[in-house]
């Protein structure tokens, strides 16, 4: 029989919780990119337009969706593989932002490139960070998860200060 004392310590399980610590890592990277993406937009605009209102425009779209789509984004997270609306909503992010700089390479107006898919992007985003929050729960066991959601937070939190 299994004593109190010879159990590990609840950080140590969740160290070694392969799965969480990957998705951790992976949302990490990921944020640390949203948070680029988010500084670097409306500054982009600014460079290509000078136009100080169409650079509010652009952080107003970026925002937006957290607005509209954050309920209704948990409530999809809840109903919807977590693991694959995870990995479309990224991989759908990173082809958004890419037509950014090869619209630039090829010749398009970029600001149109920008105007358009900023607002998905971000949409994107939310529909991943949802299915992430809503994935920690099924990843650590509910004797992790308050710890779980500390690590979640920080590793949200410091790219944005970073980024």
């Amino acid at each position: 029989m299994t004593t109190v004392s010879e159990l590990p310590a609840p950080g140590a399980r969740l160290r070694s919780n392969r799965d969480f610590m990957v998705v951790l890592a992976g949302q990490a990277v990921s944020a640390f990119g949203d948070a680029i993406t988010i500084t670097a937009m409306p500054l982009l605009v600014i460079f290509l337009t000078g136009s100080g209102s169409l650079m509010g425009v652009v952080a107003v779209l970026q925002l937006l969706p957290n607005l509209l789509l954050g309920l209704p984004a948990g409530a999809l997270a809840d109903r919807w593989d977590r693991r694959r609306l995870m990995l479309w909503s990224d991989a759908g992010r990173a082809v958004l932002t890419a037509a950014i700089p090869v619209s630039h390479w090829v010749g398009l107006p970029t600001i149109v490139v920008v105007l358009i898919v900023v607002a998905p992007i971000n949409a994107l985003r939310v529909l991943s960070d949802a299915a992430f929050s809503s994935a920690v729960p099924g990843l650590v066991g509910r004797e992790n998860l308050g710890r779980a959601t500390g690590y979640m937070e920080a590793t949200l939190s410091v790219p944005f200060i970073v980024g």
